[in-house]
């Protein structure tokens, strides 16, 4: 078995991309930028959010409202550490019938 050749491997690093599969094709798929300059350049699919002082810059997919339908929201949220992708966070969707 072997990686990348050297070359392709100065191009692009160990990570040319990154999506997430949102539905029972790869067609469902939500690609994630690996910059949070590529990513400030849809602010009509991800949504900057605040989050504590320091940390890093999170966005959402979308902008979720009450009573939006669970199958449309993306469990993911990039977080962005001096310009690039620095972490996923993930959320479980369901619906639960527990007390909160």
């Amino acid at each position: 078995m072997s990686g990348r050749q050297g070359d392709v491997f100065q191009e692009g690093g160990v990570v040319s991309s990154l999506s997430l599969q949102c539905g029972p094709t790869y067609d469902n798929r939500v690609v994630i930028p690996l910059t949070q300059a590529a990513i400030d350049l849809k602010p009509e699919t991800w949504t900057k959010v605040t989050c504590f002082n320091l940390m890093a810059q999170h966005y959402i997919f979308g902008y979720p409202t009450p009573g939006m339908n669970c199958s449309d929201l993306v469990p993911a949220s990039p977080l962005y550490n001096g310009g690039y992708l620095s972490g996923v966070s993930m959320a479980a969707l369901a619906q639960t019938t527990a007390p909160l």
